[in-house]
């Protein structure tokens, strides 16, 4: 009984067309590589861009007034700065995060959200302002 064993056809599944890591290829660097400095798009932006506006739900109608609300602030204060107070430094930077996570797809080119840090740690004192490079102020 000398069976000779059968070739076992190709077991490799076929690559999911979503799968981006399957179109990968490998890559060594260069010996160097010069970069040029490229604007980037925020990321926040990009997704409202490929998404669309339901990215914008995401975020707690409140918040949103109330950067929406700070930004008319600014645009007649110019010079002024908001100054909110939370219960530990933690709830002020996740709040700052979540906004300026906001901030970079709201309106058409975004905002930004400018803050001092003169201050103690659960107390923001912040402004929200036309994002740099963007030339409507309002």
């Amino acid at each position: 009984m000398n069976a000779k064993p059968e070739a076992v056809p190709d077991m490799t599944p076929e690559p999911d067309e979503n799968d981006l890591f399957a179109r990968t290829s490998v890559r060594e660097p260069d010996a160097r590589a010069v970069a040029v400095a490229k604007a980037r798009e925020p990321q926040m932006r990009a997704l409202r861009r490929i998404l669309g506006e339901v990215v914008l739900g995401i975020f707690p109608q409140g918040l949103i007034d109330s950067v929406e609300k700070a930004y008319v602030h600014w645009q007649e204060h110019p010079e002024g700065y908001l100054v909110t107070e939370f219960d530990t430094a933690q709830e002020r930077d996740d709040s700052l995060a979540v906004m300026r996570a906001y901030c970079e797809c709201a309106g058409t080119k975004g905002y930004t959200i400018r803050t001092e840090t003169d201050s103690p740690p659960n107390v923001l004192v912040w402004r929200v302002q036309t994002r740099r490079g963007s030339k409507d102020k309002g």
